[in-house]
C-alpha cells in the first residue's frame, strides 16, 4: 500500500514556487538594469561598426540561445542589432567571413592572406623604402625573403 503525504508534498511544492519566483525577481532587476545600461550608453549595432571576427561571433553565440526563450525579433531588440545585419553576420559566418579581412585560408591559390598584405602594406609604406620602384622593391624582398607573394601577385596589393 502508497500512501502519499499530500501535504508535505503541497508545502515544498509553494516552497519551491517562492524560491522560483524570488529568483525571476532578481534576474528581471538585472535584466532592467542591464537594459538601462545599455540605454544610457546609446551603444547599438545598428550604427556601430563591429570590424572584429570574434566579437561578431561572441554575439551570435550570445543571441543563438536567446531564440529558445525569446522571439529572435524580441532578442536582436534588446542587443539593438538589426535584423539584416544579424542575417548578415550569420551568412558572413558560414563562410569564414565574420572578419571584415577574412582569416581563412585562401581560396584560390593567387590570393594573398590577410598577414600577406599587411606585410606588404608595411614595406611599401616605410619611410627608407619610398624612394624604391615598386618592382625593384618586390625583387630585393623576394631576396631577403620578407615579400610574402610572387612578383606578379604585388602589383593587385602595392597602394
Amino acid at each position: 500500500m502508497v500512501s502519499l503525504n499530500w501535504q508535505h508534498d503541497i508545502a515544498s511544492g509553494f516552497a519551491e514556487n517562492e524560491k522560483l519566483e524570488r529568483r525571476t525577481e532578481r534576474q528581471i532587476a538585472i535584466i532592467r538594469l542591464l537594459v538601462m545600461l545599455l540605454k544610457l550608453s546609446r551603444f547599438r549595432l545598428d550604427e556601430q561598426r563591429l570590424p572584429d571576427g570574434t566579437a561578431k561571433a561572441r554575439v551570435l553565440r550570445a543571441v543563438d540561445p536567446c531564440k529558445h526563450a525569446l522571439p529572435l525579433k524580441t532578442a536582436l531588440r534588446l542587443v539593438r542589432l538589426s535584423p539584416a545585419r544579424y542575417h548578415a553576420w550569420k551568412q558572413a559566418e558560414k563562410r569564414c567571413e565574420l572578419d571584415d579581412r577574412s582569416s581563412c585560408p585562401p581560396s584560390h591559390p593567387t590570393q594573398l592572406t590577410p598577414k600577406e598584405v599587411s606585410t606588404i602594406k608595411e614595406m611599401v609604406t616605410a619611410t627608407e623604402y619610398r624612394h624604391v620602384p615598386l618592382r625593384t622593391l618586390a625583387v630585393y624582398a623576394q631576396k631577403s625573403e620578407s615579400w610574402p607573394a610572387s612578383s606578379p601577385r604585388h602589383h593587385r596589393t602595392a597602394p
